[in-house]
């Protein structure tokens, strides 16, 4: 039942001549009505009708087609030849095939979507020509050879965020793909090249010109040099890759290094608060499987003049709809200068550290974390703080002094000095548990002045809603304040 035909229509016609054992002739296949199906090919004749040529020779034990050629006008056209024995079943023994230039969305569409129902390969869009040359040789080698020709490739699915208003994502692209692709199944094949001119991932993660120089062997890929991704505008340098093709899908291993990518647009990318410094650093080994992405060891990224180290990072169904992302990361010297101009959030001077546990994000939006951050205990940089950072950081931590400063003799003074400040925040359900650096009398400290004259910054509001923090944080990233409110 794996093999069906349902409404065929055509002619068949032929000749044979008896020489000794053997017969000799040649047939000619021609289907103008109907459709065949099996479980990976779907060939409809209606519009086009199909023709099937080619000089045979039986054996007793041995089928052998020469001049056979296949001809689906606009569709697919090859030649082959092929032997075919019989030992304790019918076996191919032989099999030369090399199709004509296709377009590829032609056949894709044709051949290959009507099987793709339930299969997120049913989701691309193409564009280009290719072509294919097979071989199977006595002894079982298989060897295949693919040129591609000015390729595009999208992935395209309608998001349902909004029911009444659906949009088209493209969660994955290349465009310009030119290359030679070279696989056996035996002995070495010769050395294979891909090359595109952009591209993009998860949207809005942008791909520039790359070259790789690849092996493809068995059921193996293998990277034979060192390669360089332009991603966004920095670059991703690849020093390892290998892909290796099981039963239940693919695996693969990489290693690298990121070169500086801007956190501007790194977070625009992902639909993210604007964020400002560099992204860079070393990627360990991390491996690929079942739509599972898992970081074995700690990743250094050097971010707002600081470093974060990334550990346990999971990415499931990295290519789907919904992926999630589950991670620890540990923050040490970032520049609280560089973070707050990130958000327009007013200027602090000083450093800060600290650590966001078990981060769980759906569609790379957070869902749940334990976050704290402060002043690290020895840190002797200068610590000031700007009257507009007081005014959003009282907004953000309902202390209910917002916009206080510019009604006392206060508002003379630009800047004032700190001993700590720090915050955490607990995410759960939709509501941020927070809390400051330092008990207080009444709530807890968010910024424990020093110096003369002396500001306190005491948050009172321990549960905050996560969607209204986020809008505070937007509106501030936007205008530079946040509008006053509980």
């Amino acid at each position: 039942g794996e093999y069906l035909g349902e409404g065929l229509a055509g002619s068949w016609q032929g000749s044979f001549v008896a020489k000794g054992d053997e017969w000799v002739g040649e047939t000619a296949l021609k289907l103008h009505q109907g459709a065949i199906l099996s479980p990976h090919l779907y060939v409809g004749v209606e519009q086009q009708p199909l023709t099937i040529t080619a000089h045979l020779t039986a054996r007793p034990q041995q089928l052998q087609l020469t001049d056979l050629r296949y001809d689906h006008p606009g569709i697919l056209t090859f030649e082959a030849s092929a032997t075919v024995s019989k030992q304790q079943q019918w076996v191919p023994e032989l099999l030369q095939l090399q199709t004509e230039s296709f377009a590829v969305q032609q056949l894709y569409t044709q051949y290959f979507l009507p099987t793709l129902a339930e299969s997120t390969l049913a989701n691309l869009e193409w564009a280009g020509e290719a072509k294919l040359e097979l071989s199977l040789l006595r002894g079982g080698e298989q060897r295949l050879k693919l040129k591609l020709d000015d390729l595009n490739v999208e992935e395209v699915a309608v998001a349902t965020e909004e029911a009444d208003a659906p949009r088209q994502r493209r969660s994955f692209a290349l465009y310009g793909v030119n290359g030679v692709l070279n696989w056996a199944s035996g002995q070495r094949a010769a050395d294979s090249t891909l090359r595109w001119k952009g591209g993009h991932f998860m949207e809005g993660i942008t791909l520039g010109e790359t070259q790789l120089d690849l092996l493809l062997h068995n059921k193996n890929v293998t990277l034979l040099n060192p390669a360089s991704i332009p991603l966004l505008d920095g670059t991703l340098a690849i020093s390892e890759f290998d892909l290796t093709l099981h039963d239940d899908g693919p695996r693969f291993t990489f290693g690298g290094a990121l070169a500086p990518v801007s956190m501007e647009s790194f977070s625009q990318a992902m639909g993210w608060l604007p964020l400002s410094g560099k992204l860079s650093g070393g990627i360990p080994k991390a491996t690929y499987q079942n739509g599972l992405l898992v970081l074995e060891g700690a990743m250094l990224a050097n971010v707002f003049e600081g470093q974060a180290i990334i550990r346990d990072l999971r990415v499931e169904d990295l290519f789907g709809i919904w992926p999630t992302l589950s991670a620890n990361f540990e923050l040490k010297d970032l520049d609280l200068e560089a973070l707050t101009r990130t958000f327009s959030f007013g200027k602090i001077t000083g450093k800060l550290e600290g650590q966001i546990d078990n981060l769980y994000l759906e569609n790379w939006q957070p869902v749940s974390f334990d976050a704290r951050f402060a002043t690290p205990e020895q840190d002797e940089s200068r610590h000031r703080i700007s009257q507009r950072a007081i005014d959003n950081i009282s907004n953000l931590g309902g202390s209910g002094m917002s916009g206080a400063l510019s009604r006392t003799f206060l508002s003379f003074f630009e800047e004032f000095g700190y001993a700590r400040l720090g915050v955490s925040c607990r995410l759960e359900n939709g509501i941020c548990e927070m809390d400051g650096v330092e008990a207080a009398a009444q709530g807890s400290y968010l910024v424990k002045g020093s110096g003369l004259p002396r500001i306190d910054i005491v948050g009172y509001n321990h549960r905050v809603d996560w969607a209204s923090l986020i809008s505070k944080l937007t509106e501030i990233a936007q205008t530079g304040a946040a509008s006053h409110g509980e």
